[in-house]
Formats: C-alpha cells, sequence, structure tokens
C-alpha cells in the first residue's frame, strides 16, 4: 500500500465501525435510494483530500465529446465499458479543448507521478490491473448533465454496476481510476455525449433486506469478491428524501427462474418510436406461476411521476405478477434490454425508465402528490 492508499484509507476508516459493517448514506439521489444486494462504484468525498491538495468531485468537459454509436435502444451503455481515460483527456487537452476546474487533466497526470507500486508483485500490483470506466446516465433520473454534475458535486458519484459470479467489478485504484460519464442530453439536445468524469474511491456491494449482524444475506459470488479485496460489503442508512421527494419502496429480492415458459400478450397497435402512445400488454396465463390473467401495463406514461409508476410494479410483483412474468413483459419492448438474469429491481427500472410503464391496477393512492419532475434510470 503505497502513501495515497494509506490516506485514503485513513479517510474511510473514520466512518467505518470498530467492529462490524460499515454503513453508508442513502439520500435519494436522481435513481432513488441504494437497492439491497447491490454493487456501486462510488466517490466517497471525505476522501478527496488526498496527498497533495484536494481532488475535483467532478471534473466537467467544457466541450463534451459526442457518443453517436448508441443504437437508440435501451442503456447508452449497458453497465459499464473499459475506458482509455489517460490517452483520450491528454488528446482531448491537445486539441486545446479545456475542463472545469481547469487543468485537471495535466494535474491527474502529475498525481499519477507521484507514487510508486502499492505491491511487490504484478498480480498484486492494483494499478497493473485498474483502468477508468465509462458509464451513461438516463436523462429521466437527471433531466440534463447540470442535474447530474449537481449531484456528484453535493454527494460524490455513486453508481449501480452489474456484478455476478460471471462480471467481476472494475479494478478501482482509489483517486487513480475514473467514471467517464455519457448524458442523452451531454453533445446538445437529444445527442448523448461524454460530459466528464469523478475519481472513484471504491466499489461497495449492499446487504441484503434479511441481514442480520452475523450475516450480510449476499450471494457467495459476492463474499468471494469482498474475501479478495474487489469490493467492500456495507448496510444501507435509513432512506432519507430528498427536500422536495417522498422515500421510494424497495423489493426484496425474487428467486430467479426460467423464462421461458411464460407468455405475454401484446395488445397495442404497433406504436412510432418517435412519438409514442399509451399502449396495454395483457400478461397471460400460460405456465407462469400464480394467476397473472388481466395484468394490463401501460407504456409510455410520462405524465406519471416516475417513483409512482415504479411502486405499481413493486406492488403488481408483490401480488399476482411473478419474476418469469415481468421478464418477458421486459423483454417485449425494443427499448429494453433484458440479458440473461438480470434482477427484479432491474426488470422494474428498466420498463419504468426506458418505455415509462406503470400498472393502474396497483397505483397506490397516496402517491398521488408526488411533483411532476420525474426521476430516472441509473
Amino acid at each position: 500500500m503505497n502513501e495515497l492508499h494509506e490516506a485514503v484509507e485513513k479517510q474511510l476508516d473514520k466512518g467505518r465501525p470498530d467492529d462490524g459493517r460499515e454503513t453508508i448514506g442513502n439520500k435519494r439521489r436522481g435513481c432513488g435510494h441504494l437497492k439491497p444486494t447491490s454493487a456501486y462504484v462510488r466517490t466517497d468525498v471525505s476522501a478527496l483530500s488526498g496527498p497533495g491538495g484536494e481532488i475535483p468531485r467532478f471534473v466537467e468537459l467544457d466541450d463534451p465529446v459526442e457518443y453517436r454509436e448508441h443504437t437508440g435502444k435501451g442503456a447508452i451503455i449497458p453497465g459499464f465499458n473499459a475506458f482509455p481515460g489517460n490517452s483520450f483527456s491528454l488528446h482531448y487537452a491537445a486539441d486545446g479543448r479545456t475542463t472545469t476546474p481547469s487543468g485537471d487533466i495535466h494535474d491527474h497526470i502529475e498525481r499519477l507521478s507521484r507514487y510508486g507500486f502499492d505491491a511487490e508483485h504484478y498480480g498484486k500490483i492494483t494499478s497493473a490491473r485498474s483502468i477508468d470506466i465509462l458509464m451513461s446516465v438516463g436523462k429521466t433520473n437527471w433531466e440534463t448533465p447540470e442535474d447530474f454534475i449537481d449531484e456528484c458535486i453535493d454527494r460524490g458519484l455513486n453508481l449501480k454496476i452489474p456484478t455476478s459470479d460471471r462480471q467481476e467489478p472494475p479494478v478501482v485504484e482509489p483517486l487513480r481510476t475514473r467514471c467517464w460519464v455519457i448524458h442523452p442530453h451531454g453533445a446538445g439536445e437529444g445527442r448523448p455525449g461524454i460530459i466528464g468524469y469523478s475519481y472513484l474511491t471504491r466499489t461497495v456491494f449492499t446487504t441484503g433486506t434479511k441481514a442480520t449482524a452475523d450475516d450480510p444475506d449476499i450471494p457467495a459470488w459476492a463474499e468471494d469478491y469482498a474475501a479478495a479485496g474487489k469490493m467492500e460489503v456495507v448496510d444501507r442508512g435509513e432512506p432519507i428524501p430528498a427536500d422536495d421527494d417522498a422515500p421510494s419502496t424497495t423489493l426484496e429480492d425474487f428467486e430467479v427462474d426460467d423464462a421461458d415458459d411464460v407468455e405475454a400478450v401484446d395488445e397495442s397497435e404497433p406504436d412510432d418510436e418517435d412519438d409514442r402512445d399509451v399502449a396495454t400488454i395483457t400478461v397471460a396465463d400460460g405456465e407462469a406461476p400464480g394467476d397473472v390473467s388481466g395484468v394490463e401495463i401501460e407504456f409510455g406514461r410520462e405524465d406519471i411521476h416516475r417513483d409512482r409508476r415504479r411502486v405499481s410494479f413493486e406492488d403488481a410483483v408483490d401480488g399476482p405478477l411473478p419474476y418469469n412474468a415481468l421478464k418477458v413483459v421486459a423483454a417485449n419492448r425494443d427499448e429494453i434490454e433484458v440479458g440473461s438474469t438480470p434482477s427484479t429491481d432491474d426488470l422494474i427500472d428498466a420498463i419504468v425508465d426506458d418505455a415509462d410503464g406503470f400498472v393502474p391496477a396497483y397505483d397506490r393512492g397516496e402517491l398521488v402528490e408526488f411533483t411532476e419532475t420525474d426521476g430516472g434510470d441509473e
């Protein structure tokens, strides 16, 4: 461990208890509250005052770089991509482009040169395995790039990433690994673009809904990653609403079954992607477990607040809508990339955020006071 790593750990230790797991803050963000059994890359703002001066909470590209590779379906980047941030940023600066705060691209390179390896051999040297990552955020959660940047400056970056027994989290070298961010309006209205980056401090994995002091209620593979130092297991603090929002509801994890025998009947007319009307899907009984006949899901409901749409799905899944049916409904939308075994939370987020989905039969009446300002996907 070099001097920089020691300084970061010293700051993080201030928030860790002498015994047991750390509890991290859970104030509502654009993507809602922290979810159970989920991995997040994050910037702990308390650790940004490392040796050699304060590191910015977010570095904004004054001339965002347009990203034209999006297919128009699903997330711009599902999960995260490895990204050659050092060479990219140096070429960006060589073109005469600037950042806010100014000069951070060269400051970063200078900071890299201050400290040597943090271990004795290749397999343990963090910088031998770490590279910047590129992620995208949703316009439903953060309507403008400034909304996301302001959140990072206020509380530090915190973005959910996919992990599983087949997908490891990225290797984070504290305050050296950067997360570069694409916003759907980053290069202008309707033009995705890379808007800047934050310096990461670590990857965390939240405990499950049935966690106890002795049992974090997480998958075995997550425990293995934590034991190997690839992420830290933490408890979620009590949900804290934003100033003008009510707390969102979370789901318990559901068992992932095979969805091949579940049918979804599309009763909607074909809709124009550029001007989509509200459509309705009725989930048929088929071989699905539980009684799911007549559960109608409306798409394109931008007029209903995001949190209210999400709770309608959470209540439907707690009721007659099983995981397999939910997965088929998600797969039925062209905008949604289901993948192999997404979590229930991820499926609901996809339907709510990418298709503005809503289950009218499970609209919870006490949520009618939500403001019209929408949240969004992560």
